[in-house]
């Protein structure tokens, strides 16, 4: 008896393959995994945004009365009392002091003038300096404008002159405030060209000021 075998099978047998009637082959399913990732700094997961706060004071006080004034009117700054007496040819001295609070990164400001009000005429007879200094126990008649110190604004300025000289204040640590800066003004009468001239007795001003603050 003569047996015979389809060839086909034959070759798929030999290639290792088994056929089974009626079955569908699929493959196997891929491993899978996921990641995750956080922004932060260092290890620590979060980012925040920066702050840079200005904070000022016109008093010696060391500890307190620092305030924040972000419009007008701010701190008064106290050029004494012969201040609301003043004649042509006389100078009064005053400061403020500028630092950044606590956490604040670090930044520079510029010293420029505000909107003035009272006696336009007294205003324009007025001419004012600003030195910055280190703290405020050099904001004198005598050491206002001493070696050593940088000059903001040129002295016998008017009001309404702004620095072109900017000045750093130091960031913030933690807990702590910056380092501190002093602003001294020196406020003049000047002597009049006409000593006759009564034009301006009696008159009144509220000279204005304001920093300018970017943080670095």
């Amino acid at each position: 008896m003569t047996i015979r075998i389809n060839q086909k099978v034959v070759a798929l047998a030999a290639a290792g393959l088994v056929l089974f009637s009626g079955a569908t082959v699929t493959s196997l399913a891929a491993w899978t995994d996921t990641e995750w990732v956080n922004g932060g700094v260092s290890t620590l997961p979060g980012v925040a945004a920066s702050m840079f706060d200005v904070e000022q004071n016109v008093t010696t006080n060391v500890s307190t009365s620092w305030t924040n004034n972000v419009a007008t009117p701010g701190g008064t700054v106290d050029f004494g009392a012969q201040a609301a007496k003043l004649t042509p040819g006389t100078s009064v001295v005053g400061f403020v002091r500028l630092r950044l609070v606590a956490g604040s990164v670090a930044g520079t400001l510029q010293l420029v003038h505000g909107t003035s009000t009272g006696s336009a005429a007294f205003l324009g007879a007025l001419r004012y300096g600003a030195w910055l200094h280190p703290d405020p126990t050099t904001c004198t008649a005598a050491l206002y404008n001493a070696a050593g110190y940088t000059q903001l604004v040129p002295d016998l300025s008017t009001i309404g002159t702004d620095s072109t000289v900017t000045f750093p204040l130091a960031a913030g640590a933690s807990g702590n405030p910056g380092t501190e800066q002093t602003v001294c003004f020196r406020l003049t009468f000047p002597p009049l060209a006409d000593p006759t001239d009564k034009s301006l007795q009696g008159l009144g001003a509220d000279p204005v000021w304001q920093f300018n603050a970017v943080s670095s």
